[in-house]
């Protein structure tokens, strides 16, 4: 509010661009295509875990194919964040990966980043598991299951992206689900996606999606994700 609209410099040297807040018209005509019964499902960053759980608790129809539903749980807090337990992903890249993972398009190769105690695979930002086998054997098998459900079922899907910043496998390029905090840095490098990049990976995730599942309508957002959660010390 105090920079925009109303800024007085803005009318000094940019009057065609200036708007008054209080005579301009923000309301635009609506498109409504979601109600309380549309399937809805989403993934992203940790932004996308908040609209999840207020879709939840707003009552609509919310897509959890892994965990518990909302009608079982108290504190709206604890609400799933997401259809499957993706955990957060940040870019485009990761956020194209989690979709041909659910389809089967790409099966991942089976790695642990770490395990304190939790174990933190590449791929996925989350676990239950403690033991890599049980996690790889079990859980594994069933966040898959799930996420290829909720994909194909889902009459809307919400996308928060939040980074540019890819964390890649030397070898292979391939996309880690989280910065690698505690891993063997050697092993990986850091690659700062351009707004090309970014659009061919959307673009692509949307071809795939419609390909598997042709109903859905997808909403794209862009997540609040603060500054200081970047290695780049020139440009984020």
């Amino acid at each position: 509010v105090r920079y925009w609209p109303n800024n007085p410099k803005l009318l000094e040297t940019q009057w065609d661009a200036y708007e008054d807040i209080y005579e301009t018209n923000f309301s635009l005509a609506p498109n409504r295509f979601i109600t309380s019964k549309t399937v809805i499902a989403s993934a992203g960053s940790c932004f996308a875990q908040n609209i999840s759980r207020q879709l939840q608790y707003w009552g609509y129809n919310y897509k959890i194919e892994m965990g518990k539903s909302p009608e079982i749980i108290d504190d709206p807090l604890h609400y799933e964040a997401d259809p499957a337990q993706c955990g957060n992903i940040y870019n485009a890249r990761s956020m194209k990966n989690m979709l041909e993972r659910a389809f089967g398009e790409w099966v991942p190769e089976k790695i642990v980043l770490w395990q304190y105690p939790q174990v933190i695979e590449a791929f996925r930002g989350k676990s239950n598991s403690t033991n890599p086998r049980k996690y790889f054997d079990q859980e594994w098998v069933e966040h898959n299951e799930a996420l290829k459900r909720a994909m194909e079922n889902c009459e809307v899907f919400i996308l928060t992206l939040g980074n540019t910043e890819v964390w890649n496998f030397a070898d292979n390029g391939k996309a880690l689900a989280l910065s690698p905090r505690n891993c063997d840095a050697t092993l990986l490098k850091l690659s700062n996606q351009t707004v090309a990049e970014v659009q061919n990976d959307l673009e692509e995730f949307y071809k795939l999606f419609k390909r598997h599942n042709p109903k859905v309508k997808i909403i794209a957002t862009v997540s609040p994700v603060p500054l200081n959660a970047t290695f780049n010390d020139k440009k984020h």
